[in-house]
């Protein structure tokens, strides 16, 4: 007998666990290793969306993965987007402190 688990099922589950947060960054160091910036993008961004599905946008992100965010695109030689994830993380930064 087979195991079918509906779809929605699949992605509640998913996106419900912390751990997959943490594989997805993982999956960005990999990739930096690797030199292959706009890769290590895609999984700093999913890492952001699996953490918002967990905790809510008004969880306070921690301010390092925007520092990593704005390093990848400071290597991407797209230093104003860089500086839009410094101020981001400056804000966690200060929220945090709060």
């Amino acid at each position: 007998m087979e195991l079918r688990i509906s779809r929605n099922t699949r992605k509640h589950i998913w996106a419900r666990s912390p751990d997959i947060a943490a594989l997805y960054f993982s999956i960005r160091n990999l990739y930096m290793a690797q030199d292959e910036y706009q890769k290590a993008l895609e999984w700093c961004q999913k890492y952001l969306e699996i953490q918002n599905k967990i905790f809510g946008e008004a969880y306070s992100i921690e301010e390092g993965i925007y520092s990593t965010i704005a390093s990848i695109y400071d290597k991407l030689g797209e230093s104003e987007k860089a500086e839009e994830y410094r101020q981001k993380a400056m804000q966690e930064s200060i929220e945090q402190d709060r």
